[in-house]
């Protein structure tokens, strides 16, 4: 059986067709253009918002020769954050840190018979600036079973342009308060001429 159609397509009914596809492309074509237009907006946002979260997230990373763990900026420590020991069991700094370099108010420690906070206050471009020497009053760490330090020290009022007292920690062995801070391997963070000879 054979189906034929008398209905014919008139030019002008096949030139609407025509007309009436277009309409819908460019109607598509227009709503296609806007969604891009919203999707590139919510990258760009989405882009900024991780950036800023890449900047305020702490993080840990191997930082002079131990574990930093706080905000990093361009691979180094920026803001607040904390070192320590390569281990994680032993305090080195925590404070505030501008371009890698220790600055701000904060808290030194090195390690003797456990952790000795011989530095509490100011840095400045990675060196001590003003502050406390041994605000716990103790510089070498081994404690009495009460908990107070078994060699104590008066703590010391120091600032950059002084030199550091030339205290004997441990009379009468004579151990003195600079070559102390050498071999503790924090003479460094002094400024030049900080330290007696």
């Amino acid at each position: 059986m054979s189906v034929t159609s008398s209905s014919t397509i008139t030019a002008e009914m096949l030139q609407n067709i025509i007309d009436d596809n277009r309409r819908s492309v460019n109607l598509l074509l227009e709503q296609y253009e806007k969604r891009i237009a919203r999707l590139e907006e919510e990258l760009r946002e989405m882009r900024g918002r991780q950036a800023q979260n890449d900047r305020i997230t702490p993080r840990t990373i191997v930082y002079q020769g131990g574990l930093y763990h706080g905000i990093v900026v361009n691979g180094v420590p920026e803001g607040m954050g904390a070192l320590r020991s390569i281990d994680g069991d032993n305090k080195i700094y925590a404070g505030e840190w501008r371009n890698g370099k220790r600055h701000g108010k904060e808290k030194a420690y090195y390690d003797y018979c456990g952790d000795v906070l011989w530095f509490e206050g100011e840095w400045r471009e990675g060196r001590a600036h003003s502050g406390t020497l041994f605000p716990d009053a103790d510089w070498h760490g081994a404690k009495n079973p009460d908990g107070s330090p078994q060699y104590p020290v008066t703590p010391i009022r120091w600032q950059a342009g002084q030199k550091i007292p030339d205290t004997s920690l441990r009379p009468p062995y004579g151990t003195k308060l600079h070559k102390w801070l050498q071999d503790r391997g924090v003479s460094g963070y002094f400024p030049a001429g900080a330290l007696w000879k």
